[in-house]
């Protein structure tokens, strides 16, 4: 009697055991909202499709959506906890996606072309919609700043730019990334000038210094065609507070011709 009882026990403390080390997953436990570990990536899974939100935070969050019917769940023979499901995208295209949930209740993706399969946690609509919305948001704001640049560029365009790269520490693509995200403030202040003399315009050229700092510690007009000296000072006193990135040494000293027109 003693026997049974201890070969019962023993019995039963190892299917506890093993109950802690094995996660039998069937096909609903796959449902739901995944995130990856970055937060770049979110799966939704239902019975019959796949539906993959991509946020690229590196791209001005940018986002993409990519939706896969499901043709066929099928259970693995060599793995009952994985199920490999059988999709097509939305151009009919066949895709595969490898899943299994691990005993930590994550959820483990490999979807061919993958070298290496992906680990993700348990997630919900509610911080899928919150995320994306703040995507959406960022995404908006990037459009509206690119849309403002191109109005300015309308009535101020940079139509030169002069500069020794041989011999300067920063490239013209250096310079001109400044300039395109700061000509609004000068398309402001085209602007505002206008009320004042209507129907002027003309090409401002300044020449300046910037220090390693990213200050520019001297500037001077060249040149002018718009015959008002207040609006040029005004365009120069705007661009003496623009900054670049600092860097190790040495100064850069480009000139550039605005061109400023209704």
């Amino acid at each position: 009697m003693k026997t049974q009882k201890s070969i019962f026990l023993v019995l039963l403390l190892a299917l506890i055991g093993t109950s802690n080390l094995v996660y039998a997953a069937n096909q609903n436990s796959f449902y739901g909202v995944w995130i990856s570990k970055n937060g770049g990536l979110f799966y939704e899974i239902n019975k019959d499709a796949i539906v993959i939100n991509r946020i690229d935070y590196s791209n001005r969050y940018s986002i993409s959506k990519n939706k896969y019917r499901i043709v066929k769940w099928e259970k693995d023979k060599a793995n009952a906890d994985k199920y490999v499901i059988y999709t097509l995208d939305e151009s009919d295209n066949k895709k595969s996606f490898e899943v299994s949930i691990d005993a930590y209740s994550d959820l483990f993706v490999f979807a061919p072309p993958m070298t290496l399969g992906m680990e993700m946690k348990k997630s919900s609509a509610a911080e899928l919609n919150k995320t994306l919305k703040t995507a959406e948001d960022f995404e908006k704001a990037a459009e509206e700043a690119q849309k403002r640049t191109e109005e300015a560029k309308k009535v101020v365009d940079v139509v030169a730019l002069d500069l020794d790269e041989n011999n300067a520490p920063r490239s013209k693509a250096e310079i001109m990334a400044v300039v395109n995200a700061r000509i609004t403030g000068l398309r402001n202040v085209y602007k505002k000038y206008l009320k004042l003399k209507p129907g002027f315009g003309g090409k401002v050229t300044l020449k300046f210094t910037i220090a390693p700092g990213g200050d520019i510690v001297s500037i001077n007009i060249v040149s002018s065609t718009t015959d008002y000296d207040e609006f040029d000072n005004a365009v120069k006193n705007m661009v003496a507070t623009w900054k670049w990135k600092i860097i190790g040494s040495g100064n850069t000293t480009p000139t550039i011709s605005f061109n400023f027109a209704e």
